[in-house]
C-alpha cells in the first residue's frame, strides 16, 4: 500500500499582503475577536457567526480569508475551487461535514470559504430565487443558526456582486459582517508593484510610484498579469524595461489588443496632430500632458492617457493633488471639456481640415454637458430634477446653452493651440521619433528643454507641419 502524500500549505499571513492598510486594520480587529472571543463576550460583544467580502475581481477577497485562517490557526476549506469545482449544493454540504469532523476529531477550528457566493445563493433582476438557490440559502441559514465560535467554525463568503445576494442571508445574526475589498488605490498599487518589480533584474531602474500612478483602475491580478505580459514581451530582447515598455502593454491590456505602428509617417504625423492638441491644452490648464501614443488599437487611432497626470520623480506635485480623486467640480467639468475639443482644435491648427476621429470626442463632451446638467452645475432651470416634463423647450434651453458653452471653450481650447504650436510641431517629432508612444514624464523634460531653448523655438516656429516626416527621415 503506498502512502499520499500530504503537503502542508504555509500559513498566510496579513503581513504577506501588500498594501490595504484601511482594510488589513479592520481585519486585524476580526482576528483579534476570534483569538480571544471570550474577552469579547464577557464585554457584551455579539460574535458575528458569518463575514461576507465584497468588491470586483482580483481584488484578494480568498487572500485575505486565508490570511484570517492563518492568523487563527484555523484549518481552511474552500468550498469551491473555482478551477476545479462547479458550485453545487452537494458540494458545499460535503464540505461542511469534513470540517465539522476534523474539528471535532482534532479540536482545530476551521474557516469554511465559499468564493463567489452569489453564483449558488442568487436572486434574479426580480428579486426571485430558483429552487437551487433556495435549497441554498435554506441550509447555509441552519448552518449560521448553528455557527458558534465554541463549534470551532467560522464562515467566509466572497462575492463580486452583492446586490444579488439573497437579503435572509444579509440579516442581522447571518452574515452580518461586511467588508468592503475594493480596487487597490495608488499607495496599494506601488507596494504589490514593488513586490513584483524588486524579484527580476530587468525592471532594475522602474520608478513604481510612476508605475502605480498609471495603473488606475487595475486590480491586484491585473498587476500580476501587467508584470507577467511584460517579461513575456521583452525579457529575451532587452536588458531593461523602462516606462514607455510598461505603457505599451497597459495600453494593450486596456484596448484588449495589440498596438500597431502606422504604414506611413504622414497617416501617424496625422493621428498625433489631433493628440497633441489635447496635450497642449492638458499642459496649459494642468500642467501636465498624459501619455500620447499614435500606435492604432483595433479602432481607435490614437490615444492620450490623462489618467497618469504625474509620473516622475523630478515632477513636483501640487499640495492639492489627489491621485485617486473621484468627484469634479465644474471648473474640472470646463477643463476636461477643453482638453477633449484640444483634439479638434489640433486637427484644424495642424492640418485645416477635421477627420471622423474626433466623433467619440463629441460624445464624450456631451457626457460632460449631462453631467453639468444632472449636478446644477449649469443652474436648476437646467437640470432635468427640477423640471416638471421634459418638454421640447427644456430641451431646447439645454441645446442652446451647451452650443453657446462649446462654442466658447472651443476658442479658448484654438488660443492655447495656437500659442504654442512650435512647441507642439517639436513634440509630434519627438513623439514619432520614440515608437510613437511617450509618457507624461519625458513629454514634460522636452518642454523644459524647448521652453529653455531658443534654438529649438526659431527652429520649429519656421517649420511647418508637412515638412516634418522629410526632418525625421534625415
Amino acid at each position: 500500500m503506498t502512502k499520499k502524500k500530504v503537503i502542508e500549505e504555509k500559513a498566510i499571513t496579513l503581513d504577506f499582503i501588500c498594501g490595504y492598510k484601511e482594510e488589513k486594520k479592520a481585519i486585524r480587529n476580526i482576528v483579534n475577536l476570534l483569538n480571544d472571543y471570550e474577552k469579547y463576550e464577557k464585554q457584551g460583544v455579539n460574535i458575528p457567526r458569518g463575514l461576507i467580502f465584497q468588491g470586483p475581481p482580483g481584488t484578494g477577497k480568498t487572500l485575505f480569508a486565508k490570511a484570517i485562517a492563518g492568523e487563527c490557526s484555523y484549518k481552511f476549506y474552500n468550498a469551491f475551487d473555482p478551477e476545479n469545482d462547479e458550485a453545487t449544493i452537494d458540494t458545499l454540504k460535503n464540505v461542511f461535514k469534513d470540517a465539522e469532523k476534523n474539528s471535532e476529531k482534532t479540536n482545530q477550528p476551521s474557516l469554511i470559504y465559499i468564493d463567489e457566493i452569489d453564483k449558488l445563493a442568487y436572486t434574479d433582476h426580480h428579486g426571485n430565487l430558483d429552487e437551487t438557490a433556495r435549497e441554498c440559502v435554506r441550509f447555509l441559514l441552519q448552518k449560521l443558526d448553528e455557527t458558534k465560535l465554541k463549534n470551532k467554525i467560522l464562515i467566509i463568503a466572497s462575492t463580486n456582486n452583492y446586490r444579488k445576494i439573497p437579503h435572509a442571508l444579509l440579516r442581522s445574526g447571518r452574515f452580518d459582517k461586511k467588508l468592503l475589498i475594493d480596487l487597490p488605490d495608488t499607495e496599494s498599487r506601488e507596494e504589490i508593484l514593488k513586490l513584483y518589480i524588486n524579484k527580476h533584474p530587468l525592471f532594475k531602474n522602474i520608478n513604481t510610484h510612476a508605475l502605480a500612478l498609471k495603473t488606475q483602475g487595475m486590480s491586484g491580478a491585473d498587476l500580476k498579469t501587467l508584470i507577467n505580459n511584460t517579461l513575456l514581451e521583452y525579457v529575451t530582447n532587452k536588458k531593461k524595461v523602462d516606462l514607455n515598455d510598461f505603457i505599451k502593454i497597459i495600453h494593450e491590456m486596456n484596448f484588449e489588443t495589440i498596438g500597431k505602428k502606422w504604414n506611413n509617417d504622414e497617416n501617424a504625423l496625422e493621428v498625433l496632430a489631433h493628440e497633441i492638441g489635447h496635450a497642449l491644452v492638458s499642459y496649459e490648464l494642468t500642467g501636465s500632458c498624459g501619455t500620447v501614443s499614435a500606435l492604432r488599437y483595433g479602432n481607435m487611432a490614437g490615444s492620450t492617457d490623462l489618467s497618469d497626470d504625474y509620473d516622475d520623480e523630478e515632477i513636483e506635485l501640487p499640495d492639492d493633488y489627489d491621485s485617486e480623486r473621484r468627484l469634479r467640480n465644474y471648473n474640472d467639468i470646463v477643463n476636461d471639456i477643453m482638453i477633449t475639443l484640444g483634439g479638434k482644435v489640433g486637427e484644424k491648427v495642424y492640418l485645416n481640415q477635421i477627420s471622423t476621429g474626433v466623433g467619440g470626442d463629441m460624445d464624450a463632451i456631451y457626457s460632460d454637458f449631462s453631467i453639468m446638467n444632472e449636478n446644477c452645475c449649469l443652474g436648476f432651470k437646467y437640470s432635468r430634477a427640477f423640471t416638471p416634463n421634459s418638454t421640447e423647450d427644456y430641451h431646447k434651453r439645454n441645446w442652446r446653452k451647451h452650443y453657446h458653452l462649446v462654442k466658447k471653450y472651443y476658442r479658448r481650447a484654438t488660443r492655447i493651440v495656437k500659442k504654442n504650436k512650435a512647441l507642439g510641431l517639436y513634440l509630434i517629432e519627438e513623439i514619432h521619433k520614440h515608437d510613437d508612444v511617450l509618457s507624461n514624464g519625458e513629454l514634460l523634460k522636452r518642454i523644459k528643454k524647448f521652453k529653455s531653448s531658443k534654438d529649438l523655438q526659431v527652429k520649429y516656429k519656421k517649420i511647418k507641419f508637412n515638412e516634418l516626416a522629410k526632418n525625421i527621415d534625415k
